[in-house]
């Protein structure tokens, strides 16, 4: 996914990190879990994606307000109460052509 995203150049400033999913099963496409992905709801895959945000805010130290959190499995964050961006942005393919480093006034 990393490849395809504009951050850097749109938003030299930003500390961008592209965390990589672990096996996971999928509903529709991948029952068997035999592709990366991420944990759809709270309590699956005991909760290890939630472990890793854990993780990155010691590692990625900054300030709430200008933390922008994009990704597939953001609402499973947000529902967990660990809302603590300046931003979310749950589907990042829609989001990325409007994203950019200028404030809107």
């Amino acid at each position: 996914m990393a490849p395809s995203l504009a951050f850097p150049r749109l938003w030299p400033e930003a500390v961008v990190v592209y965390p990589q999913g672990l096996l996971t099963p999928g509903r529709l496409s991948d029952p068997q879990g035999k592709r990366a992905g991420w944990q759809k709801a709270i309590g699956a895959q005991d909760d290890r994606d939630l472990g890793l945000h854990d993780l990155q805010e010691v590692a990625f130290p900054v300030p709430v307000a200008e933390r922008v959190l994009f990704g597939a499995a953001a609402h499973v964050q947000v529902a967990a109460g660990l809302a603590v961006f300046g931003a979310v942005v749950p589907m990042p393919t829609v989001a990325l052509s409007r994203v950019s480093p200028e404030p809107s006034h």
